[in-house]
């Protein structure tokens, strides 16, 4: 394993080639036992725990993904595979995810709702924020790329979705 974080009696690993695992502490029995994997095949650069059931992962090819372990499936095989539900091309290699954020939270009226503040830097010294705005903004924002796709062409006239495929 060359990642790892912990978040309570959970341990996510990141592996070059086995992508993400999550281990789970068990102290009364002072024993670790993988209870979930992403069975994809990631070279995995970076790592991060969202929350009990979602995971942050890089990948060297400039990706971000994340892995989600459903953990109320019925059966105990579809507990321990997590699925891949999120997914874009960066174009910039992370290799460190933290969670926090750069400023002071501001408690004032004209601030963005959004939970989750996820910091991620890159190779080439960049500093990046993953976080979870409202679904009306979210739809918002997505209207306004689409809409400036359509009219600025790109340089080298890259398509902005096939740009941002995983």
């Amino acid at each position: 394993a060359l990642y790892v974080k912990v978040r309570g009696d959970f341990v996510l690993v990141g592996d070059l080639i086995r992508s993400l695992s999550v281990i789970q502490f068990k102290p009364m029995e002072n024993s670790l036992e993988e209870i979930a994997r992403d069975y994809a095949c990631n070279w995995t650069t970076a790592v991060e725990v969202m929350d009990d059931d979602r995971f942050l992962g890089a990948e060297s090819s400039n990706n971000l993904f994340v892995a989600l372990r459903d953990s109320g499936a019925n059966t105990e095989d579809e507990r321990s595979h997590m699925t891949e539900v999120g997914q874009i091309h960066l174009g910039e290699m992370v290799n460190v995810f933290t969670h926090g954020s750069l400023v002071m939270q501001d408690l004032g009226d004209n601030t963005v709702p959004h939970t989750g503040s996820i910091l991620m830097g890159t190779v080439t010294g960049s500093i990046k924020l993953i976080t979870q705005i409202p679904q009306d903004l979210f739809d918002l924002l997505q209207e306004l790329q689409t809409r400036l796709a359509k009219k600025i062409k790109s340089v080298g006239r890259i398509e902005h979705s096939y740009y941002r495929m995983f």
